[in-house]
Parts: structure tokens; C-alpha cells; sequence
């Protein structure tokens, strides 16, 4: 699955660069980036039942604590982490 997901990034990408040119470039503090951006968030997901590694989040509330990680370039999802609620944003 890994091998089929590159290979059709690679194939994504090379067609995005013969239509538009380059990966546009993120902006950041107002400034031009050049490269690749990682973004790297963790966010909180509500269950409404246990599931596999929920937890009790710190506002009682039963849930996950994903880290995800995005390409800035193109809001592309590359990663995510499935990490119990009570992990911290670090």
C-alpha cells in the first residue's frame, strides 16, 4: 500500500509540474518559503462510544488525540499519528 501510495504521488506531482510549474510556494510571516513545508498539528477528536485507544480528555470528554502531519505546499495529508486523548499537543 505504501509502494502504490509514493507511486501515485510521483505521478501526481510529475503531472501537476507539466500543467502548473513547480509546487507553489507557502508563504510564511509574509515571506516566500522556498521548499518543502511540513505543517504538523495535533488535534482533538470526540467519541461518542470506547473505541481502539480512546481516552478521557482533559475537559472529561472520551476521544483520540491524532497528530497529522500536511505538505504546506499543497494541503496534501502526507501522515497521522493515532494517539490516545490524554496525549499532549507536543
Amino acid at each position: 500500500m505504501w509502494a502504490a501510495r509514493a507511486r501515485a504521488r510521483e505521478v501526481v506531482w510529475a503531472q501537476h509540474a507539466e500543467v502548473r510549474g513547480d509546487l507553489p510556494q507557502p508563504v510564511a510571516s509574509g515571506r516566500q518559503v522556498d521548499g518543502l513545508v511540513l505543517d504538523i498539528d495535533a488535534t482533538i477528536v470526540i467519541c461518542h462510544s470506547e473505541k481502539e485507544a480512546a481516552t478521557r480528555t482533559w475537559k472529561k470528554t472520551l476521544g483520540l488525540h491524532p497528530l497529522l502531519c500536511f505538505l504546506d505546499n499543497t494541503g496534501e495529508a502526507l501522515v497521522g499519528l493515532l494517539r490516545e486523548a490524554r496525549a499532549g499537543s507536543n
